[in-house]
């Protein structure tokens, strides 16, 4: 069924598989949709696409602020040219556009739940660049620069959506690290226990990003738009150097791990770090 949010039009479909039918078509939704599918799997979040059919964002019954996560991806995408199905309940639509109320996307405080530090991970070379700049960068302004880091950015091999390469993506644990690894192999990594060279973990003031009206929140990503520099928002650097670990057997579980426990003895003692297991 259709439903009107403000005046915005998107699907609420009850369950979302890669072949569940769009009724207005009669086909399978394709890769011009972003889809918001609930479940009450064991995991907090996943993305990616199915099945060569739409990008999916999966939230899982260990997400604490789910109902914010659906806020934040209609609101966000309602900026977008996607088209949007969100596979809940309409009960649970209500709720989550109830608790809403008051909130944009572009919310220029933390909200109770958030943490006040990002983390952005990085590759050695692109950290050289990024101290010579200044600042950091999306993967479109590198490339508009001349800067070219890779033929095509990680994400492409998840499906991320196009307009993701128009921003500096943000997260926490080991997530970065991930990303780091998988540049590095050319190839989609999630072992945590596999060697591989770590850059730099850079930690921001995400209170002052938001103030500041820099902050962008999507229901799966937190993000910058374009370029953030590095002053005022940067707190510190974490290179392995720098934690006296010997490149080329550091993993990223213990590379993430270890830098967070010194930027929270060091830095931040409110600091809480993700939980380094699966």
């Amino acid at each position: 069924m259709k439903i009107a949010v403000d005046d915005h039009m998107l699907h609420r479909i009850d369950r979302y598989t890669s072949d569940t039918i769009n009724p207005d078509t009669g086909l399978p939704y394709d890769d011009s949709w972003i889809v918001f599918s609930l479940t009450d799997e064991n995991y907090r979040m996943r993305v990616g696409k199915e099945d060569g059919g739409a990008y999916v964002l999966k939230v899982g019954k260990y997400h604490l602020n789910r109902e914010m996560a659906l806020g934040d991806f209609i609101d966000y995408h309602k900026a977008t040219s996607h088209k949007i199905a969100i596979a809940v309940s309409q009960g649970v639509l209500d709720d989550a556009l109830n608790s809403y109320k008051g909130h944009s996307f572009r919310d220029r405080f933390l909200r109770n739940y958030e943490t006040p530090v990002l983390i952005h991970s990085t590759t050695q070379k692109c950290y050289e660049h990024i101290k010579k700049d200044g600042c950091l960068k999306s993967w479109n302004r590198l490339c508009k620069e001349g800067f070219f880091i890779d033929e095509e950015p990680i994400g492409k091999l998840l499906g991320d959506p196009a307009e993701l390469r128009d921003h500096i993506l943000f997260g926490s644990g080991v997530t970065g690290e991930i990303v780091v690894s998988s540049k590095e192999k050319h190839r989609i990594e999630m072992d945590w226990d596999i060697p591989y060279l770590p850059g730099a973990r850079l930690y921001f003031d995400m209170k002052r990003i938001a103030e500041d009206g820099l902050l962008i929140r999507d229901g799966s990503e937190i993000k910058v738009k374009d370029m953030l520099p590095l002053k005022p928002y940067l707190i510190w650097a974490a290179t392995a150097k720098e934690l006296d670990l010997e490149q080329g057997t550091v993993t990223p579980r213990q590379f993430a791990e270890k830098a967070d426990r010194y930027f929270r003895e060091h830095f931040r003692p409110d600091f809480s770090y993700d939980a380094y297991v699966e």
